[in-house]
């Protein structure tokens, strides 16, 4: 819940990235995924592949033009590889945010507040879809 996530990804194969095909979708459990294509390297030598991810507060204060994307790294069977390249897994997240103390100041609904209260307020919400997503399974 912030500004960006930067991910960094080696090229083993026992995971893949997917994104949400319908962000505006609430409903976890029927969401379709889409795996995310990375560029492949070719040894462990190479540059390692960065993702940036747009979190929700970003995309609340452009407006929608920036839009945040719901993803999950999923893990892959790794009985067939053929090196410990292809089994092992390094993975980093970077989670970006602002001062709690800075002020927000969001033109879609017309209020402003800092970013801990959009923080604690976005929080509470995803805790509230979780909770009727449940009820509702």
């Amino acid at each position: 819940v912030g500004m960006i996530t930067v991910l960094l990804f080696n090229n083993g194969k026992c995971c893949t990235l997917q994104r949400a095909s319908n962000a505006a979708s609430t409903n976890t459990e029927d969401q379709e995924w889409i795996d995310v294509n990375l560029p492949q390297r070719d040894s462990a030598e190479e540059d390692p592949v960065f993702v940036v991810n747009v979190g929700d507060c970003l995309s609340e204060l452009s407006r929608g033009v920036l839009r945040s994307t719901l993803h999950r790294v999923v893990p892959r069977s790794c009985s067939n590889t053929s090196s410990d390249d292809d089994v092992s897994r390094t993975s980093l997240a970077l989670f970006c945010g602002l001062e709690p103390t800075a002020q927000l100041v969001l033109s879609s609904i017309g209020e402003s507040m800092t970013y801990e209260e959009w923080r604690r307020k976005r929080i509470q919400r995803s805790a509230d879809i979780l909770k009727q997503n449940r009820q509702i399974s």
